[in-house]
């Protein structure tokens, strides 16, 4: 967990209607599962009654799936508590692996507008991607649209493994950000990491 939110404070420090699916993934049977109201402040202090301000961080789901008509994107939905856009600086991310590569699927928003979207690569290249997410506010989703070739092109049959998801957000103020690196050891306010998921078989 250390590792990973290292990574996102990284990044965050740096910066002033889906068709017909055909994996097995999908929102009855997701790779990754998180229980309700487990956002924590700061990463380390269960929110407890503050996490209702957080419900649009609040991982509940996350699913990979393919497309048959697009072959070239591997899709994965993230499913939140309540979505809607942050005032403050918002990040979403899944995690997984493929051939001992770690891969990253990041969207970083700036009072609802995108700032940062693309796939971190062992955390330490970063290709950003346009066009990169969907959100579906009625039903609280996310879902990335990943290009397969800058993944490693995963062929049918080969597995993407250990995947994991994280939400969470910052102040927009790089002043404040500071401030509260200083006094608590991070920058982020409030963040929900889940654990890691089953693995997921490409098929296309």
């Amino acid at each position: 967990m250390k590792k990973i939110i290292s990574l996102i404070i990284c990044i965050m420090l740096v910066l002033p209607i889906l068709p017909f699916i055909v994996s097995a993934g999908d929102e009855e049977n997701p790779e990754i599962e998180d229980p309700e109201d487990d956002v924590i402040l700061f990463g380390m202090y269960p929110m407890g009654i503050l996490g209702k301000f957080f419900k649009h961080f609040d991982i509940i789901s996350a699913w990979f799936h393919e497309n048959s008509d697009e072959p070239d994107n591997l899709y994965i939905t993230v499913k939140v508590k309540d979505y809607k856009p942050a005032r403050l600086m918002a990040f979403y991310s899944v995690f997984w692996y493929y051939n001992d590569t770690q891969y990253a699927a990041i969207i970083i928003t700036i009072r609802g507008e995108d700032s940062y979207t693309g796939i971190q690569i062992n955390e330490s290249t970063f290709v950003p991607v346009e066009d990169f997410y969907t959100i579906n506010e009625e039903e609280n989703k996310i879902t990335f649209a990943i290009p397969k070739d800058i993944i490693g092109d995963p062929e049918p049959g080969e597995t993407l493994y250990d995947p994991s998801a994280l939400g969470g957000v910052r102040f927009v103020s790089d002043k404040l950000s500071q401030l509260l690196m200083m006094l608590v050891g991070t920058n982020i306010l409030a963040v929900d990491l889940t654990n890691e998921g089953i693995d997921y078989t490409i098929e296309i």
